[in-house]
């Protein structure tokens, strides 16, 4: 295949480092929001929090809140922030250097070295730096340079010998052990042991910062010039970079080793190029669409913390007017490839990959300098596939090129069969196996090149009587074929006969009827994995199951992909990516992640040679920064502010407090950038087993961190808590919290006590009123039973009242609303119902007391298990006093919703159409004999008064 157009847009820094890329995602965070507007410089501690030495204070971020640690500082404005020893953290300000480390949970700030009045002692302090003895370096307003030991309290004050003050000072110790000094517009400086002085090399005046790496110094200023030195600070080589930008403030190396240049306003890397080193400028870009102007300006330093996506890490940008951060998102474009709708993705050797957007391109990883060519290519292409030296490109035209060795060999004209070849798959044998449009009429199965040339045709006599949309091998190079049919969506071929068998199983859900399988994948356990219209199904040659994935669950799959390590990705119609692991946990990556656009095209998921992931979207093509990809990892959430009540508890270490209380525990999970993350948490007994807490439900997702604990009976329990960042971040470990909630007084032993001291001084108060209860209940239940006779009475006149207001000869909508005075009036009923069979279901009608509303349900009609359907069967009348108890003599309904007491009349409506009049009590044993009567004749006069049926 011969090259028709070459770009190249990446250059690998030869001798320094590989860049990742001059694009990269950005955010600002300044304005009238945040306490400070300077950041003058930031480091991160052992527990990932960034500390930030700002004009208003000492701040801690924890990538979304700025926390303000200033209680105990006397002046302000912090100059300077380092790592200091033991893990803990250096910074000055106006009052001399402190140092702040962790006990336990809390924060500690200490003096560890203060300003002293004496001129050979400590001055005003600038910036910090720390030699590899631990001996501390700070420059001063004065010009000077202090050093401290702290092992042995040795101090000293070493003389630049200029007369003019600086604030920005900076420090580097080659491999020999040599500090050296840069003070902008002075000079550069290297301490003469033997004097105890910094002796001056002149002509670096208009230098401003250096970094020291190795033997070399790379200092930066009007110029860019890279010093060689000797362990006795003799300059063996001297390099001046070209750069047209000639105001660099700043220098600083990130963790893979690449080097970072500062102007006011912009910021460079340091590159390898044709012509030598050079500086290439780099850009913002939020999504792959565009490429913009960094926002920054008057940048005072560069900062560099670990990073899951980028090897070289985040890049924390500190300025005059506020803090930015830089980082790489996980699935990366080309620069310069366009953003149209990808077609088709082929891996070939060498890591390189074919890409399809009706031209061809032909794209090659960073270790070989990231770039793309264009390669000669017949028009519209829509397939690609490719076995060693061979390559085949199939067109919407319906033909096929095969490349050998970069060479046409052969065209295959297809016209004549069908449409355009839409996806092609090339097996461990070389046959290249391809699926054809449709123009005029149907095809039906799947054709394949050998790797002689031969076409061969696999229609309904090679047992394929369906069209087939992708076929692909795996496992022990098993190929399958897939496509269109509830019946016919799956098919596997045996070498032995050459023809294919059908192995569509019956779904376990109900199926679409367009169902379509977009893309299979076969991994290395034999497993099928089907993209489907109707979700991800997998198959194990016994079953058919779909792939709970949440509310992706019945989402549109149009690729997916196997990984080694039993992972598979799988791309949507419109909602991105996911992951899924071998525990089918699965994680969606969206535009957040890098992607170009929540679509993606069909079967346009691939490995290159190197294990990265590429994606076809109908905006362009990206590829994973890792290899091997998978979730990113969540950070264990911190637990951060305990409350109970209005009340902060300072020992989060021990969280205790009582039944009556609520408790607020306020977790973050330490991520940069802070935003999209969701919360889950579990609360249970410490008793409970481990299978138990298992099978607990987490709480609903919530971006708000805080949980409330309130309710729960006294205790010892367990709080977990897990946090998940949107955008490709997988669930974090859960953070493990005790607490202890104390019991009410009187569910403790002295509680108990004293209510059985209580209840032994009550005994004879209450024995001696037994009698006179005695008496008194005999008395009540004769009132009861004449009450009961009354009540009879009542409803005899209320029954009569009824029969007189309902019309006769009147259609049930007439009748309805006026049986609702049943439980409207004081007759003791809750509610009554309507019953009658409507197809395979009994449907109700009725009213309940206190709802004015008429009540409409249904359920299954099912003679053995609800009551409603047995009285339709049977035709006998139901009296039931006690639901709970009695039920079961008729049926095995469960649910009583209420209505302890029941009685259910059958009766036959004008045109002989069974129904049940349902009546309804809560209290057990409320109906009488009367009651029945009562409702019997009820019931008789609406049989014979309705005009029409419920049905």
């Amino acid at each position: 295949m011969k090259n028709k157009y070459f770009f190249v847009f990446f250059w690998t820094l030869a001798s320094l480092c590989t860049t990742f890329g001059q694009k990269f995602q950005y955010a600002l965070y300044q304005g009238g929001e945040l306490p400070f507007q300077k950041v003058n410089q930031v480091v991160q501690d052992a527990r990932g929090y960034m500390w930030l030495a700002t004009d208003q204070g000492l701040f801690r971020f924890n990538g979304t809140d700025f926390e303000d640690f200033n209680v105990s500082l006397r002046s302000r404005y912090i100059k300077s922030i380092i790592a200091g020893p033991k893990g803990s953290l250096l910074f000055s300000n106006d009052t001399g250097v402190h140092q702040l480390h962790y006990e336990t949970d809390r924060v500690q700030i200490a003096d560890y070295l203060k300003i002293a009045g004496d001129k050979g002692d400590l001055g005003y302090p600038q910036q910090l730096f720390m030699d590899a003895t631990q001996r501390l370096w700070i420059g001063q307003v004065d010009g000077s340079v202090f050093t401290y030991q702290s092992s042995g309290r040795v101090r000293n004050k070493l003389s630049l010998d200029t007369p003019n003050k600086t604030d920005k000072t900076t420090f580097g110790e080659d491999r020999f052990g040599n500090v050296w000094v840069l003070a902008p517009g002075e000079g550069l400086f290297y301490e003469d042991g033997r004097r105890q002085r910094m002796k001056r090399l002149e002509q670096f005046k208009d230098m401003r910062h250096f970094y020291m790496d190795g033997d070399q110094l790379y200092l930066v200023g009007e110029r860019i010039i890279i010093l060689k030195v000797d362990q006795n600070r003799r300059i063996l080589e001297q390099t001046l970079v070209p750069a047209e930008e000639t105001n660099f403030s700043h220098i600083g190396k990130d963790l893979a080793g690449t080097f970072f240049l500062a102007s006011e306003a912009a910021i460079y890397t340091l590159t390898v190029n044709e012509d030598g080193l050079g500086v290439q400028k780099v850009f913002g870009s939020n999504t792959p669409h565009r490429i913009d102007e960094l926002p920054y300006s008057a940048i005072n330093h560069l900062y560099f913390s670990q990073d899951q996506i980028r090897p070289g890490g985040l890049i924390w940008v500190s300025m005059s007017t506020g803090l930015g951060l830089m980082s790489t998102s996980y699935f990366q474009s080309i620069s310069g490839m366009s953003f149209d709708n990808v077609f088709s993705l082929s891996a070939l050797k060498d890591s390189e990959v074919l890409i399809s957007q009706s031209n061809v391109s032909r794209a090659w990883p960073a270790n070989r300098g990231l770039g793309f060519e264009k390669v000669e290519a017949p028009p519209a292409v829509m397939g690609i596939s490719a076995f060693n030296a061979n390559i085949w490109l199939g067109t919407a035209e319906g033909k096929i090129d095969h490349y050998r060795n970069d060479r046409l060999t052969a065209t295959y004209d297809l016209t004549d069969r069908g449409g355009g070849i839409f996806f092609m798959y090339a097996d461990h044998t070389g046959d290249n196996w391809f699926c054809q449009a449709p123009a005029d009429k149907p095809i039906l199965g799947v054709a394949k090149i050998r790797i002689d040339g031969e076409v061969v045709l696999y229609d309904d006599k090679k047992g394929l009587n369906s069209r087939v949309l992708v076929v692909k091998e795996g496992g022990k190079s098993e190929l399958y074929a897939a496509g269109i049919g509830l019946k016919s969506y799956l098919y596997k071929y045996n070498r032995d006969t050459d023809t294919f068998e059908n192995k569509s199983l019956p779904f376990p859900f109900r199926a679409s009827s367009n169902f379509e399988v977009h893309d299979i994948a076969v991994d290395r356990r034999g497993m099928v994995w089907l993209g489907t219209t109707d979700g991800l199904l997998r198959y194990d040659t016994e079953h058919i199951k779909r792939i709970d994935l949440g509310p992706l669950t019945k989402t549109e799959v149009r690729s997916v992909c196997t990984m080694a390590y039993d992972g598979l990705w799988l791309a949507t119609d419109t909602a991105g990516l996911v992951h899924l692991n071998k525990n089918e946990d699965y994680v969606i990556f969206d535009e957040k992640s890098g992607t170009p656009s929540k679509v993606t095209s069909y079967r346009s998921l691939v490995l290159d040679a190197n294990q990265k992931l590429w994606v076809g979207t109908a905006e362009g093509a990206v590829y994973s920064s890792h290899l091997n990809p998978v979730p990113l990892l969540t950070a264990v959430p911190v637990l951060g502010e305990v409350k109970i009540g209005d009340r902060p508890i300072k020992n989060r270490q021990s969280i205790r407090f009582s039944e009556t209380e609520v408790a607020h525990l306020k977790f973050t999970s330490i991520i940069y950038p802070g935003e999209g993350i969701g919360y889950q948490h579990k609360i249970y007994r410490k008793d409970l087993s481990e299978d138990e807490v298992g099978n607990l439900s987490w709480s609903v997702p919530s971006e708000t961190p805080e949980i409330k604990v309130q309710g729960l009976a006294g205790g010892s329990y367990k709080v977990l808590v897990r946090a998940q960042k949107s955008g490709g971040y997988a669930w974090s470990i859960p953070a493990e919290i005790d607490i202890r909630i104390r019991k009410k007084w009187y569910k403790t032993w002295w509680g108990m006590l004293l209510l059985l001291g209580l209840a032994g001084l009550l005994f004879w108060y209450y024995l001696r009123l037994w009698v006179f209860k005695k008496t008194q209940n005999l008395e009540a239940s004769l009132s009861k039973k004449q009450q009961q006779l009354k009540h009879a009475d009542t409803n005899i006149d209320l029954m009569d009242q009824l029969l007189k207001e309902i019309p006769k000869r009147a259609p049930w909508d007439i009748m309805l609303p006026i049986l609702a005075k049943l439980v409207k009036l004081p007759t003791g009923i809750d509610a009554f119902e309507l019953a009658f069979k409507k197809g395979g279901e009994v449907h109700y009608k009725g009213y309940v007391r206190g709802a004015p509303k008429l009540m409409v349900r249904k359920e299954e009609f099912n003679e053995k298990e609800h009551l409603a359907s047995y009285a339709l069967m049977s035709n006998n009348p139901i009296n039931i006093g006690n639901f709970e108890k009695e039920v079961g003599q008729y049926v095995n309904e469960k649910e009583s919703r209420g209505y302890l007491s029941r009685i259910l009349i059958p009766f036959e409506q004008i045109r002989g159409t069974e129904a049940v009049f349902c009546v309804y009590r809560k209290k057990p044993g409320s109906f009488n004999s009367v009651d029945g009567t009562l409702l019997q004749i009820l019931t008789t006069f609406l049989s014979t008064n309705a005009i029409d049926e419920l049905k």
